[in-house]
């Protein structure tokens, strides 16, 4: 703002006018929400460098902006307004500190009046400022000076390089640079992909990115999930060629499509938001299109998804070593009929599974919070959901169809703002009890145990705001029946017995973790976690 209000350069805006052909899918620069965006659009012009500076002009300028600017009219200086410029501009007569959008829209009398208000300034000074060709009329959006430059119809992977190299402290994702320069070959790649992530991300939020998809792309046509390998083993291939990689893109999305349906089916995890583990992921979708009529056996399949949930449990795949070896282990022996147990005696010679141990006495030490970004909040939901829990008023089942970011009660303004179709993460035991309880002087309720994983279930959005700051006594009322379900005891709970409450369903929820991972194992035919623990 001061740049433009002192005429000062405050650099150009870089313009991307591709060829037709080389259109690609992308949000408009306007303000609007996931579900109105349309990813069917392709436009003329795609701004490469300065969206920042814009969207600063826009929040702060245009009438549909929400970002408040403060303009001191003596001493000319702009600022985002804090607690102590806030209450100087209660009072702009002895302080001169006013709202820039304001001030931009005062008309002749009214621009009259604030001129005879600080008189005291000098009306030569106040001129300079408001009077018709003043300085702040540089900031009204049809006088602003904006230079652009056009790098016109250059293909996408240059454009990619031209972004890296004027954006050197936030270099583009190696993946990024990769889609770019496959691009070169397939000219359709970049919006084939990102409407397909567009698609994706709406059930699965945004741990459904580039990376993971180039990740998995990776694996399926070069049998490592290595992205910087990728343009060596693949794109510099003389027999890659455009109607190539389109089966290769449609190779990975079927079995990327496939590997979720299977985490819903057997794990009971609909949403990748409640699977943080992508490079198991990366393995379930090599597995799926390397050997899909081994996973189709229902044995297999469930000696499959015992390795996926206790690879899952216990990172085994964060190390990119045992993802490549995995990925090998399925390359080399996917005709075998024993391959889902190799990958667990490969898991259990890692050492990793010795990390259930710890999960497990996690949930007993009632000292130490447990994070939701613990492995276990995606298993409690998928346990929630093996119990064919359903959400408390409406009766719907737990299930996500999209993904919504107001988890909390506390973060759901209105009505306006929740999805029904929804899942949010529901405080059992009221968050602003607990926060009351806390003020009231129980030093053992902390912020971290209020956001404890045990104190978490799953509603639909609608009943999220229905049941928004409640007493802990409205769990007398839900019967015993749909309480068992959101493994909940069947005690009523009163003021003050947080830490009961917590204790005793943490242990339900270690319980019904064992059961489950029990289950998964004797209908695969393969030793329980407590076997494996022990044979390690």
């Amino acid at each position: 703002m001061s740049s433009v209000y002192r005429e000062y350069p405050f650099g150009i805006f870089l313009v991307w006018t591709p060829k037709e052909s080389d259109r690609i899918h992308c949000k408009p620069f306007q303000f609007q929400s996931a579900a109105t965006f349309d990813t069917t659009a392709s436009a003329e012009h795609y701004l490469i460098d300065g969206q920042q500076r814009l969207t600063s002009f826009y929040r702060a300028l245009h009438r549909d902006g929400d970002l408040s600017v403060a303009f001191n009219i003596r001493d000319e200086e702009f600022a985002l307004p804090d607690a102590k410029i806030r209450s100087m501009m209660a009072n702009p007569s002895e302080h001169c500190w006013y709202d820039l959008g304001e001030l931009l829209r005062l008309d002749t009398s009214e621009t009259a009046k604030l001129l005879e208000k600080h008189a005291d300034l000098g009306k030569e000074h106040l001129e300079r400022i408001l009077g018709k060709s003043g300085r702040l009329t540089r900031l009204l959006p049809k006088n602003i000076s904006i230079s652009f430059y056009n790098i016109d119809e250059r293909e996408y992977g240059e454009v990619a390089d031209i972004f890296e190299r004027i954006n050197l402290g936030t270099p583009v994702k190696t993946s990024q640079i990769v889609l770019g320069k496959l691009s070169a070959k397939y000219r359709g790649i970049v919006s084939d992909v990102e409407q397909y992530l567009e698609t994706m991300r709406r059930k699965n939020g945004a741990r459904f990115d580039l990376d993971l998809f180039v990740s998995i792309f990776s694996a399926i046509v070069t049998g490592r999930a290595d992205v910087d390998g990728l343009e060596k083993r693949y794109i510099r291939d003389c027999k890659t060629t455009p109607e190539r990689i389109v089966l290769d893109l449609d190779r990975t999305k079927k079995a990327l499509d496939r590997a979720l349906e299977f985490l819903d089916r057997y794990l009971f995890i609909d949403t990748l938001k409640y699977f943080p583990r992508e490079r198991t992921l990366t393995c379930l979708a090599f597995l799926f299109s390397n050997a899909s009529e081994y996973v189709l056996d229902d044995n297999h399949a469930r000696k499959v998804a015992y390795w996926v949930a206790l690879s899952a449990l216990t990172g085994h795949h964060d190390d990119s070593r045992r993802t490549n070896r995995d990925i090998q282990i399925i390359r080399d022996n996917k005709n075998a009929t024993d391959t889902a147990e190799m990958l667990l005696r490969q898991l259990s010679h890692s050492g990793s599974t010795a990390r259930i141990k710890s999960l497990y006495d996690e949930l007993d030490d009632m000292e130490t919070p447990i994070s939701r970004n613990s492995p276990l909040m995606g298993f409690l939901y998928g346990l929630i959901r093996w119990r064919k829990a359903e959400s408390f008023m409406s009766r719907e089942p737990i299930r996500t169809v999209m993904v919504d970011d107001s988890e909390d009660e506390e973060e759901i303004l209105s009505e306006k703002s929740v999805k029904p179709d929804a899942i949010h993460e529901h405080h059992i035991y009221p968050a602003s009890q607990l926060r009351a309880e806390e003020e009231a002087g129980d030093k053992s309720i902390t912020k971290a145990l209020i956001y404890d994983l045990g104190n978490f279930t799953f509603l639909t959005g609608t009943d999220n705001m229905i049941l928004k700051n409640p007493k802990i006594d409205y769990l007398w009322v839900l019967p015993s029946d749909m309480k068992k379900r959101h493994l909940i005891g069947p005690r009523q709970y009163h003021e003050g017995q947080y830490s009961i409450f917590l204790k005793d369903r943490r242990r339900l929820i270690r319980d019904a973790l064992d059961a489950f991972l029990i289950e998964l194992s004797s209908k695969s035919g393969l030793p329980s976690p407590t076997d494996l623990l022990t044979r390690v």
